[in-house]
C-alpha cells in the first residue's frame, strides 16, 4: 500500500467526521448520516467502503487471519493508525 495514497484517503473531512463518530459506538450507516446531517447516505456508504478497504489492506499486508480491531487518531488533521490488534474482544458487539 502506497502511504501517500493511504494518507491522502485518510485526510479527506468526511471520512475524518465519520471515524470520530464510530470511534466509541456501533451504528448503521443511517445514524451516521443522521449524525452528520449535511451528507447523503450514498456519499456516507461510499466513504465507509474506503475506510474498509484501507482498514482490509492494513489487515492484509500485517498477514491478520479474522477480526481485527484497528484504532486510528487524527492529529491536527493527519491520521494515524496507533494500533491493530488481530483479536475480536473489541471487535464483535456479542
Amino acid at each position: 500500500m502506497d502511504s501517500v495514497t493511504f494518507a491522502k484517503a485518510m485526510a479527506d473531512a468526511t471520512r475524518q467526521r465519520i471515524m470520530q463518530i464510530l470511534c466509541c459506538e456501533w451504528l448503521c450507516v443511517n445514524d451516521i448520516v443522521d449524525r452528520i446531517g449535511d451528507i447523503s447516505q450514498p456519499t456516507i456508504s461510499h466513504h465507509l467502503g474506503i475506510l474498509r478497504d484501507y482498514t482490509e489492506q492494513i489487515g492484509k499486508a500485517l498477514g491478520v487471519r479474522g477480526l481485527m480491531n484497528i484504532q486510528f487518531a487524527i492529529k491536527d488533521d493527519v491520521v494515524y493508525v496507533l494500533e491493530v490488534n488481530p483479536r475480536a474482544s473489541r471487535t464483535v458487539p456479542f
